[in-house]
Parts: C-alpha cells; sequence; structure tokens
C-alpha cells in the first residue's frame, strides 16, 4: 500500500511579501511537513505546484531555487513536482524538470505501490503555446489535444487498482467565482471525459485554488489541496 505525502502551493521566496502572503514563510512550513511525512512513513511526495513565486521580479531568485532543491532533496523518498503558473513566471518548462529532478517532461506517469499516477501539465494558451514568462495571463490555462489523447491511453494500459491524476490548475466544474471559475483549466470538460469514460478509478489531485475544495463529480472525486 502505499503512504503519499502531498504537498501545494508554497510560494517560497527569500524576499517577495504580498498581500497575505509572506513567501519567506514557506520553507519552515515545508520542512514541518517533511518531519509530519517521516513520522507518517510516506514513501513518495507529490507537490501540485507553485513551488516558487517571483512577484515582480525580473530575474530568477537563483537562492530561492536552491533553498528548494535542499530541502525536497533531504526528503529521503522520491519527490514529484508538478509546474503551477508562478514556477513558470522565469523558469521555462525545461529548466523546471532540471531543477526539480524530474526524468522528463510532462505529462509522464508512473506506478507506485498499488497507485498508477499520472502527472499533467495545463500550461498552454488555446493555440498550443508554451504559457511560460510573467506576461501570460495565469486564467488562460489548456490541456492541448495530444496531451488529452496520451492521458486516454495511458490509462486504457493502466492495471492498478487506482489512478491517481495530479494537476496545478483545476479540472472539476465549478462556479465559486462568477459564471466560470478562473482556476479551472478552460478545456477542461474534454479531460473530464477522457476520465468518466475510461472506466478506471481515479481520484485528481490539485492545488492552485488556495481555500481548497472536495468535490463528486460522475464517481470521480476531485480534491484540491488547501
Amino acid at each position: 500500500m502505499a503512504v503519499i505525502g502531498m504537498i501545494t502551493d508554497s510560494h517560497y521566496n527569500r524576499q517577495i511579501q504580498y498581500g497575505s502572503r509572506y513567501c519567506p514563510d514557506s520553507l519552515v512550513k515545508l520542512q514541518a511537513a517533511l518531519a509530519v511525512f517521516r513520522t507518517a512513513g510516506v514513501d513518495l511526495v507529490i507537490n501540485l505546484g507553485d513551488s516558487l513565486d517571483c512577484h515582480g521580479l525580473m530575474h530568477l531568485d537563483e537562492d530561492s531555487l536552491a533553498d528548494l532543491q535542499e530541502l525536497l532533496a533531504s526528503a529521503s523518498v522520491p519527490v514529484y513536482s508538478v509546474m503551477g503558473n508562478h514556477d513558470l513566471e522565469l523558469l521555462d518548462k525545461a529548466h523546471f524538470c532540471r531543477a526539480f529532478a524530474l526524468p522528463s517532461l510532462f505529462p509522464l506517469s508512473f506506478n507506485h505501490g498499488n497507485c498508477h499516477i499520472i502527472l499533467l501539465d495545463a500550461a498552454f494558451s488555446e493555440d498550443g503555446q508554451d504559457t511560460c514568462g510573467p506576461q501570460w495571463d495565469w486564467r488562460d490555462s489548456w490541456i492541448p489535444a495530444e496531451q488529452i489523447a496520451w492521458l486516454q491511453a495511458d490509462l486504457a494500459a493502466s492495471t492498478h487498482p487506482f489512478n491517481l491524476v495530479c494537476v496545478h490548475q483545476n479540472l472539476d466544474i465549478r462556479a465559486t467565482e462568477g459564471p466560470e471559475d478562473p482556476h479551472c483549466i478552460r478545456n477542461a470538460a474534454a479531460v473530464r471525459t477522457v476520465l468518466q469514460d475510461s472506466g478506471r478509478r481515479i481520484i485528481v489531485l490539485q492545488g492552485h485554488y488556495h481555500p481548497g475544495m472536495r468535490q463528486l463529480q460522475q464517481g470521480i472525486p476531485y480534491l484540491t489541496l488547501r
């Protein structure tokens, strides 16, 4: 049985504070989370994105990135980090994967214990361009058709009893902030159709929406970590 620890939206930076975000404090909170995971016997950590926050900066704070790398490396178990919109403000996707010790660009999947784990990338514009850099609108989030086809094939090949679909932006249906919640992937309905039609037992794990949320839609739990 897999024992998995989940973290999300640390928004760490040594030098930034804005609104209710005290970004320097995040490192201590992550240290505390890893301590809890060790006590609980966690054998894998999944980080659902927005690890870094470069709000207003025009250059990557290499020291902040190094702090995160050192801390996550101390986890003593594998850590898989999903790309969030803030992570890609000053990192491109290849740099992110190198920095967070990921084996390849997204999407990717692997097996762990009784789980098949899928990591998706929703950092695309409608026309399939990577949404990297400080000028992109964080609300313009899409999963391209090629990745949806990959997801369908990957789920069809899965033989594990649990399938965990991990993504930073949100896939469930909601209207918490007007007609369409901007935290949701714009073409989420197409992805949900693949999940629902797969016949697999699926749990969707998400970050991005800081208040957190739990929903059950068409038999699939959508868990948005607070």
